[in-house]
């Protein structure tokens, strides 16, 4: 009987605690996002208008370092052949509240956050 209570118990409890880390590390996610356009935001203010051509110019002058996505690693930094603007992206896929699929929390020099990419690649 205390041996399906507890089951009971753990049965709803545990897929709270897994949506409020998933969530925890979304938001966090969304934070190193903006320390990371900031920062790119920052080098551009300092270097004519021109986005650095990849993260790490940005180490240590405007960062102390990189930082990673807690669910899916490396951000990916992308400069464009315009100098003028850039894109960061979270490689993985988030589950946002309210949202029924994953998406990609990325920010642009032109739009600023999102969570979805403005930005898709197709191949030839």
């Amino acid at each position: 009987m205390v041996i399906a209570v507890f089951a009971v118990l753990a049965a709803i409890i545990l897929p709270n605690v897994l949506r409020l880390r998933e969530n925890y590390r979304t938001t966090a996610c969304l934070n190193n996002l903006e320390v990371l356009a900031k920062a790119a935001d920052a080098y551009s203010h300092n270097h004519q208008g021109r986005y650095p051509v990849e993260a790490s110019l940005l180490v240590p002058d405007y960062l102390p370092e990189l930082p990673i996505c807690q669910s899916h690693g490396d951000y990916l930094y992308m400069a464009t052949e315009n100098p003028d603007l850039c894109l960061i992206s979270c490689q993985g896929a988030h589950r946002f509240p309210h949202e029924d699929k994953p998406q990609r929390p990325t920010w642009s020099s032109l739009r600023g956050l999102e969570t979805e990419p403005p930005l898709r690649t197709t191949k030839n």
